[in-house]
């Protein structure tokens, strides 16, 4: 399960809508006009560019992590295989090597200690390294990736690296084949990447004296990579209420500074449960798009998203058969109260008063295309009876519905199903004021007032 469809599980537990914003987008509105928000997997439409621009350039937010104050990697940023033999003799060995803006741990290789070692991580790194490569000073420790939403710490995970142990019975090739069945079979659960075989798996069993054909005792822990990444076959422990105080701070901190509204901030120590000042540790990475893990953990994003109460929907009107007046009615007192409200009729669509959509669009397009805009804070649909006959509703639910009460029974049932309430006005139509105060009252009581996103 993909980190949209482990989100949207969540959205439609909380009956919030959503869609993708344009046929076969990843990009997924969730919610509806000026309660709506954008999500492109775990990146959100407040999270700066000038923030995920620094996330993707190694140097930038390694310097930006610095500049705060906080523990960082000591790294150096080289464009060739001569200039990183040289840093990496000044900094010292262990060194880990990173192409300068590749993710998801390709081409990383970390604890090198030789300078044999460093040139076949050079050749790993440089195909995806046209700008240049870092290295940096080893950081001994625990890789943790430290999740923030919405400015706060949602959670934080252990990340392993990639391994198996040993039975004493099959080699580390049956193992690896073995983990993989056993991750397939889980995958809805745990979201785990199959463990691939590749030279810088090779090499970091050559660096244990084994081979794919060795049969490790049983119990016996394999590394099979260098790196904690669970896009490289790594695996994540929660560790969420162990996280020190100072550490959530320099991860929320971390989350300002980079105006990033959802960002992984990749920290290496021995201890969690101790302040970044205490220990040896330093932050390694930072990551605009962090990965979602298990169900609970997109439901927590989408509770920072969507606080308790809020299903990301606005308030809306559907009116059945009723007189233009009434219309004008609903729609003015919903702007009385400092609404931009969208409307939408036979005759026309507004949003705040302005026209909007081409002639010839049908009902459910139109009402799409005034919920699509984070500017339109309640809406207000009037079709025929007919229509809805024909097209059932135009959208999946309302608060409040206004028709006559003799209406054809399959508009009657289509509206019983999704309306809130259902008010009748008038055989000919008409709805009384103190009726439509009433409703739209009761209706205002479910929400708390919003403000538009962009107007």
């Amino acid at each position: 399960m993909s980190m949209v469809e482990m989100l949207r599980k969540s959205a439609t537990l909380r009956g919030i809508p959503m869609r993708p914003v344009a046929p076969g987008s990843s990009i997924w509105r969730f919610g509806q006009g000026s309660a709506s928000r954008h999500l492109y997997a775990a990146a959100t439409d407040r999270d700066g560019l000038t923030g995920t621009i620094l996330s993707r350039h190694k140097g930038w937010a390694n310097a930006l992590v610095a500049g705060l104050g906080f523990p960082a990697t000591v790294q150096r940023v080289v464009h060739s295989r001569e200039e990183l033999v040289s840093q990496a003799r000044a900094l010292g060995f262990p060194v880990a090597v990173k192409p300068l803006s590749a993710g998801m741990g390709m081409g990383v290789c970390a604890e090198i200690r030789t300078e044999a070692d460093l040139l076949r991580a050079h050749a790993n790194a440089a195909p995806l390294s046209p700008q240049g490569m870092v290295v940096e000073r080893h950081v001994a420790g625990l890789d943790h990736r430290l999740t923030v939403c919405g400015g706060r710490l949602t959670w934080a995970v252990i990340r392993h690296r990639a391994r198996v142990t040993g039975d004493g019975v099959h080699a580390i090739r049956e193992l690896i084949s073995l983990e993989n069945a056993r991750r397939s079979a889980t995958f809805h659960t745990e979201r785990l990447k199959p463990i691939t075989i590749d030279d810088e798996l090779v090499i970091q069993l050559q660096n244990q004296a084994l081979t794919l054909e060795s049969r490790p005792a049983a119990g016996a822990p394999v590394a099979l990579r260098s790196v904690a990444n669970v896009a490289r076959g790594g695996t994540v422990e929660d560790c969420t209420a162990r996280v020190h105080p100072a550490v959530r701070d320099m991860a929320e901190a971390i989350a300002r500074a980079a105006r990033l509204d959802v960002i992984g901030v990749d920290f290496i120590t021995p201890d969690i449960t101790r302040s970044w000042r205490d220990v040896p540790c330093a932050v390694i990475e930072i990551n605009a798009t962090p990965a979602i893990f298990t169900d609970a953990q997109a439901a927590v994003m989408v509770e920072a998203l969507f606080p308790p109460g809020s299903d990301g929907r606005i308030p809306t009107v559907l009116l059945v058969d009723v007189v233009p007046a009434a219309v004008d009615l609903v729609a003015g007192a919903l702007a009385a109260g400092g609404r931009r409200v969208g409307r939408t009729d036979t005759a026309d669509t507004q949003l705040g008063g302005a026209v909007r959509c081409e002639p010839g669009m049908d009902i459910a397009a139109r009402v799409e295309a005034l919920v699509a805009d984070p500017a339109c804070q309640a809406l207000v649909v009037a079709v025929p009876a007919a229509e809805v006959v024909r097209g059932g509703l135009p959208l999946d639910r309302f608060d409040v519905a206004f028709a006559p009460a003799r209406l054809p029974q399959p508009a009657e049932s289509f509206m019983s199903g999704g309306c809130r309430e259902v008010v009748r006005a008038t055989p000919e139509g008409a709805i009384e004021a103190a009726v439509v105060s009433a409703a739209l009252g009761r209706m205002l009581g479910r929400y708390t007032p919003r403000r538009p996103h962009h107007v």
